[in-house]
């Protein structure tokens, strides 16, 4: 399923509410339905771990740049440490800065269900979930009627924690065959 959100479309959406969550081009392109769960298509679109604002913005750039969707990925376990609504809120800022960007976050919920069940419920593009596969079950079915995509296990992915220039480095990791 694949959904461009601009901000008309976005409040008038019923898979996701009209919270106003994120007002720019995320979608789901970079996604794909996998056995009962969802997997990230690492062949159509690269992941950015992220850590602050700036990570964000500078992923952001460099896809806008090269015109390449995107998936910026919290920290593994962030939403336990930073929370669901920070990485809300940094979906909604960094999307403000680079409206036509396609690109979709990605919250790293660990095997926390609550965590997982949250950002669910907050409508968050995709959650990550790495805890019992009776558990995943459950909340993939749950993620699917809220239109949350639900996934395992993060693919390859560029972090960008100790990156001194992050914009370059994910230009180049963007770039890469």
């Amino acid at each position: 399923m694949a959904a461009v959100w601009t901000t008309a479309a976005f409040e008038k959406s019923a898979l996701i509410g009209s919270s106003g969550m994120v007002p720019a081009r995320f979608d789901y392109e970079c996604l794909r339905q996998y056995p009962g769960l969802f997997m990230i298509t690492a062949m159509t679109c690269k992941v950015i771990i992220v850590h602050a604002l700036e990570h964000a913005r500078a992923a952001l750039a460099a896809a806008a740049d090269l015109g390449v969707p995107v998936v910026l990925a919290s920290a593994p376990d962030a939403a336990g440490y930073a929370g669901v609504l920070w990485f809300r809120a940094l979906l909604r800022e960094a999307a403000e800065a680079y409206p036509d960007v396609e690109a979709t976050g990605l919250l790293d919920c660990g095997d926390r269900p609550g965590f997982a069940l949250a950002a669910i419920r907050l409508g968050l593009p995709a959650v990550c979930f790495r805890g019992p596969a009776a558990v995943a079950k459950k909340l993939a079915a749950i993620a699917e009627t809220e239109g949350v995509r639900l996934v395992r296990d993060v693919p390859d992915a560029l972090d960008l924690r100790f990156e001194t220039d992050p914009e370059n480095a994910a230009r180049h990791w963007l770039s890469a065959p």
